[in-house]
C-alpha cells in the first residue's frame, strides 16, 4: 500500500510538472505575441509607406506558427517521458521489481524503436560524409542500436546508487567491453578512411546534436549553411576539450554539491560553444544561441535536481 501511495504522489507530481510546464509556454507565447503586435502597431504609427508595404506580419506569422509547433513538440516529447518515467517507477517499486525492466519484450520494442529514431537523425549527415551505400549505413546503425540497448539494460539492472568501489569497476568494465564489440563490429565492413570519418564525427556528436535542436527553432532564412555549421561544430569541439574531461570515481548517488559541480562544468563548456558561434554566426543568431544555452542550462539542472527529489522518496 505504502509502495502504491509512493507511486501515485510521483505520478501526480510529474502531471503537476507537466501542467505547469505546458501553463508557462502558453504564457510566454501570448507575451511575446503581445510584444511582437506593439512593436508592429509603432512601426506603422512612425514610418508608414503606403508604397513599400512591410511584410513584417508575414514574418511574425511565420515565427508564431514555428514557436507553436515547436509547442506542440515539446508537449508531446514531454508527456511521452513521463509516460516512460510512470512505468520505470512502477517497475522500481513493484512487489516483482527483480524482473528486469527492460525484459518486457514490448518494452524492448518500444526502446528499440525510440533509439532508432534517435540514431537515424543524429547520424543522418555521417552517410553523406561518407558516401557508403544504403546496406552499410543500415548495418551501422544497428549496431549502434544494439550497442545502446547493451548499455541501457546494464545500467537497469545495476543499483542505481550505493554501488561499491568493486561494483563500479565492474560495470566500467562491462562498458568498455560493448563499447569495443560495437567499434570492432563497425570496423568489420568500413575500410579505414571511413572509421577515421565515423570517429571523428561520433567525438563531435554531442555539439551537431545541441546545433540540430538549436536550429530547429530558427526559421530555414536564419540557419547558416552546411560549411559554416561544419566549422562550427569543429569550434565547438575544439571548446569543449579544452574543459577538463576527467571524471573521479563516483558512488552514482546525486548530491546538491554533484549538481553543482556539473553546472560549473557544463556553464564553462556553454560559454566556449558561444564563443565560437560568435565568430561564426551573425550577432543577432549568436544572441538567441546564447539564450537558447541559458535555457539548457536551467533545464538541466531542473532534471538532475528532480532526479535529486525522486531518489529521496
Amino acid at each position: 500500500m505504502n509502495t502504491q501511495k509512493s507511486i501515485l504522489k510521483i505520478v501526480y507530481c510529474l502531471a503537476g510538472i507537466l501542467f505547469l510546464a505546458s501553463v508557462g509556454f502558453n504564457i510566454f507565447q501570448f507575451q511575446r505575441s503581445k510584444a511582437l503586435s506593439a512593436k508592429l502597431n509603432i512601426e506603422s504609427n512612425t514610418a508608414y509607406k503606403p508604397s513599400a508595404p512591410k511584410d513584417k506580419n508575414i514574418d511574425i506569422r511565420t515565427q508564431l506558427d514555428i514557436a507553436k509547433k515547436e509547442l506542440r513538440k515539446k508537449k508531446q516529447r514531454l508527456t511521452m517521458e513521463l509516460s516512460q518515467k510512470e512505468e520505470y517507477l512502477e517497475a522500481r517499486y513493484s512487489a516483482s521489481s527483480d524482473t528486469s525492466y527492460y525484459s518486457s519484450p514490448a518494452r524492448r520494442e518500444r526502446l528499440k524503436k525510440t533509439l532508432l529514431e534517435n540514431i537515424e537523425e543524429d547520424y543522418a549527415p555521417l552517410s553523406k560524409k561518407m558516401d557508403i551505400n544504403k546496406k552499410d549505413f543500415e548495418s551501422l546503425k544497428d549496431l549502434l542500436v544494439e550497442k545502446d540497448m547493451e548499455l541501457q539494460e546494464l545500467m537497469e539492472n545495476t543499483p542505481h546508487y550505493g554501488r561499491s568501489a568493486e561494483d563500479r569497476n565492474n560495470i566500467r568494465a562491462r562498458e568498455k567491453e560493448i563499447q569495443d564489440k560495437c567499434k570492432e563490429n563497425i570496423k568489420s565492413f568500413l575500410n579505414d578512411k571511413f572509421y577515421k570519418i565515423y570517429e571523428s564525427y561520433k567525438e563531435r556528436l554531442s555539439e551537431r546534436i545541441t546545433l540540430q535542436n538549436f536550429f530547429k527553432t530558427e526559421t530555414p532564412d536564419q540557419k547558416l549553411t552546411e560549411a559554416q555549421i561544419e566549422e562550427l561544430i569543429d569550434l565547438m569541439y575544439t571548446g569543449r576539450t579544452a574543459v577538463f574531461d576527467k571524471k573521479d570515481d563516483d558512488d552514482g548517488k546525486l548530491t546538491e554539491a554533484k549538481i553543482k559541480e556539473s553546472m560549473e562544468r557544463q556553464s564553462l563548456v556553454y560559454r566556449k560553444y558561444l564563443e565560437a558561434a560568435e565568430s561564426v554566426m551573425t550577432p543577432e543568431l549568436a544572441e538567441k544561441y546564447k539564450a537558447y544555452l541559458k535555457q539548457q542550462l536551467e533545464m538541466n539542472e531542473s532534471i538532475m535536481r528532480m532526479s535529486l527529489y525522486l531518489d529521496d522518496i
